[in-house]
């Protein structure tokens, strides 16, 4: 048998950034769920994970997102110049 799944669609506007580039929001519904996932609060979520653009050759849908964990970067001290 099918499972039916919710879809949710809400509408954004883009806006143009620097020299031709487009930016968009992520819905907050979909960043809340991966967060709840992941056990953590929005913005520890926002913090440790980045968001990865999927897009391509889709038959129903041009686009999809998943998140990533961020890789944990090593603290480098940055010598004085003396």
């Amino acid at each position: 048998m099918n499972q039916k799944k919710t879809a949710h669609r809400k509408r954004y506007r883009m806006r143009m950034v620097g020299t031709g580039g487009v930016e968009s929001t992520i819905p907050k519904v979909v960043v809340e769920r991966a967060a709840r996932e992941n056990k953590q609060t929005v913005e520890d979520f926002v913090m440790t994970h980045d968001v990865i653009h999927l897009f391509g050759d889709f038959t129903d849908f041009t686009a999809a997102y998943r998140f990533v964990p961020r890789e944990e970067v090593e603290d480098i001290e940055i010598p004085s110049v003396d």
